[in-house]
């Protein structure tokens, strides 16, 4: 082969071997691209997922908060029910005479006139 013929080829495989470099980088670029919108997309679901959780998590901090409310309220009526179950009592017991603790037996009656 002559110089020129040599010279020829060895272009033409320099420029083989850019075109196939060029097409990996293409290809490299490509898939560094598709991941790059992957994890943007994940991060946006993420976010979203973080987001609903994060308003969950304040619904339930408002629920947990009405419940520790209720429960005041219901703990303040119990205290109220049992000053006005005490109360009663009270009133029950000063509006009746005492009961005797032994049965009364009445005048007349002795245990000579019992058969």
């Amino acid at each position: 082969m002559n110089s020129f013929q040599e010279s020829k080829n060895e272009l033409e495989a320099a420029i083989r071997y850019a075109e196939n470099a060029i097409s990996a980088a293409q290809s490299t670029i490509e898939s560094m691209e598709f991941r790059q919108e992957m994890a943007k997309k994940e991060y946006e679901e993420r976010t979203g997922r973080e987001k609903a959780l994060d308003d969950e998590n304040i619904r339930l901090q408002k629920v947990v908060i009405d419940l520790e409310t209720f429960v005041e309220e219901l703990r303040d009526d119990k205290v109220r029910l049992n000053r006005k179950v005490e109360t009663l009592e009270r009133d029950l017991k000063v509006k009746q005479p005492e009961r005797p603790t032994m049965p009364v037996i009445p005048q007349g009656l002795s245990h000579r006139h019992l058969p």
